[in-house]
């Protein structure tokens, strides 16, 4: 029983997410410089730069455009004792190519994503989802290390 209700919350959660990303506006963030070397700190959210935060109707927050060569594109979530927890994915876009790839902070706060994983090139990044903890908002961060 206990199962269904995951896995009927689980795919409410993935169809409501599909349908948030054709209809909720992009916020504007900072674009990366991907040409100045990032710290390779990850636990420390201060070498990170914030994007965003999405609050429980969902949204979208774009990270500006990212070259993924030998580098790696790292997305904090924190999760703030447990409080602001998130749902939804990461959207790679260029030109006709569009990768997504789902997130979550309820078992991991960092994502890590790699040319291997996605493809050598410049993307458009884009996280949508919604926070889902007590809080009903979860910062976004990133940062490109070297």
């Amino acid at each position: 029983m206990n199962k269904l209700k995951k896995r009927t919350l689980g795919v409410l959660l993935a169809i409501v997410t599909a349908v948030n990303i054709f209809t909720t506006p992009v916020m504007a963030a900072e674009s990366i410089n991907t040409a100045i070397e990032a710290n390779t700190s990850v636990s420390s959210e201060t070498n990170y730069t914030y994007a965003g935060t999405i609050n429980g109707r969902g949204g979208t927050i774009s990270l500006g455009l990212v070259t993924l060569l030998r580098n790696k594109l790292y997305i904090y979530l924190p999760r703030n004792n447990n409080l602001d927890l998130f749902q939804g994915s990461v959207l790679f876009i260029s030109g006709n190519t569009t990768i997504s790839k789902n997130i979550s902070n309820m078992g991991a706060e960092t994502w890590i994503f790699n040319a291997s994983d996605i493809g050598a090139g410049i993307w458009q990044v884009r996280v949508t989802g919604y926070a889902v903890g007590t809080t009903q908002k979860c910062n976004i961060l990133y940062k490109v290390v070297y």
